[in-house]
């Protein structure tokens, strides 16, 4: 085994680990990976083969209620999977061990060392500063939290001076790493969509905004439907939803705001539909509050996924967007996610075409360049210089 990617999901069930072992596969790398959980239907649309996964049978239970006793367990199957991790590391011995998150990293550090395995740290977020409830009393919850991020900075730092590859997901991230960690700026490799070629314009008379992705604590979904009550000329809200943290709550702001013909829910598609279905809306939304560091320099993959569906954004300001605007002019930064703001941008899209037509041809510009197919590159590339592919390229 070449590489073997290490992560607290099944593996090929997330989407941005199955995009990047189909890439790695395609240029003659044998890719494994040891996960947690049970295979379900794959729900990500990649059929991947020839990929060796030795899976821990147990489940984090993420939906379970949340109490304190079942967050230590989930925290004592994190611990329990960390071993596992590392006695089938021993055993396989592959020449690279692609890790996914900071405690996996801390967990396989030295027996990598040991095993003359390189090891390629990949960070889908600032792991050090994610949010960390343990007990029902918040002052309790902010001591942890504040000691674990310090411990676990000080942890980070060491390890990624020492790592043989180290890849993030924005340039913002990047920028923090360097500035924070003094280390040399990881290799940014953005969870683009496959590239698409826009085809469908949709002209029925409405201006549809979509949303799409989750619906849960800092993401702005409500500033957004209660901005529906500001829209006017046949401005619709369109909420394409995942997963809903409290659906009882979203139905009763929706009926509270008095919106009902102004916001409709819709079911989530396949990750393969996300796109194609994106393209039959005009604007997308994407209102990540930043209410932590982690927030603050990560970026949504629904930004892409609009970008790729040729549409305007409207978006939050958080370092990332603001990038990513600043060089490909796509869209609408709002300051301030006040309702009557967000209206006020979705109106002044709807009601001048100009400015429409201008950002939606930048998208479609954006899109040749943040897709897949541009960004897998850097990965394979990297991959390249540490080792050499002991198959043939799929």
């Amino acid at each position: 085994m070449d590489i073997c990617v290490v992560s607290f999901s099944t593996v090929i069930d997330d989407v941005r680990i199955a995009k990047e072992i189909k890439e790695l596969q395609k240029s003659g790398f044998r890719v494994g990976g040891i996960g947690i959980g049970q295979v379900a239907p794959i729900k990500n649309d990649f059929q991947l083969t020839g990929v060796d996964l030795f899976l821990n049978d147990t489940t984090l239970n993420a939906n379970s209620p949340q109490t304190t006793w079942s967050r230590l367990r989930k925290n004592l199957v994190r611990i329990e999977h960390c071993f596992f991790v590392i006695k089938t590391l021993i055993r396989l011995k592959p020449k690279v061990v692609h890790v996914c998150n900071l405690e996996l990293l801390i967990a396989v550090f030295v027996p990598c060392r040991a095993l003359k395995v390189k090891i390629v740290y990949d960070s889908f977020e600032i792991w050090a500063d994610m949010g960390r409830v343990l007990f029902d009393n918040r002052i309790l919850n902010a001591v942890v939290h504040t000691i674990s991020k310090k411990l676990l900075m000080f942890i980070e730092a060491l390890l990624v001076r020492r790592v043989d590859g180290f890849i993030c997901v924005s340039n913002a991230m990047a920028e923090y790493f360097v500035r924070l960690y003094h280390v040399p700026a990881p290799t940014v490799v953005t969870n683009c969509p496959y590239f698409f070629a826009k085809t469908e314009t949709k002209r029925n008379g409405s201006f549809e905004v979509l949303y799409h992705g989750n619906y849960g604590p800092g993401r702005g979904v409500e500033e957004l439907i209660k901005s529906a009550k500001y829209l006017s000329g046949g401005a619709t809200i369109v909420l394409r939803l995942s997963y809903i943290s409290d659906e009882h709550r979203l139905t009763d702001l929706i009926a509270k705001c008095g919106v009902r013909d102004r916001v409709s829910v819709r079911e989530p598609c396949r990750m393969s539909e996300v796109v194609r279905k994106a393209s039959r809306s005009d604007v997308g939304a994407v209102f990540t509050l930043p209410t932590n560091t982690n927030h603050l320099h990560t970026v949504s993959n629904k930004i892409f996924d609009y970008i790729n569906a040729g549409l305007p954004v409207i978006m939050s300001n958080v370092k990332e967007h603001v990038y990513l605007n600043n060089k490909h002019k796509f869209g609408i930064v709002i300051d301030d996610l006040d309702p009557e703001h967000i209206a006020t941008a979705i109106m002044e899209l709807r009601n001048n075409r100009i400015l429409y037509d201008r950002l939606a041809s930048n998208a479609v510009k954006a899109s040749r360049e943040l897709n897949w197919e541009v960004e897998s590159r850097k990965l394979v590339e990297l991959y390249s210089k540490l080792i050499e592919p002991s198959g043939l390229p799929a």
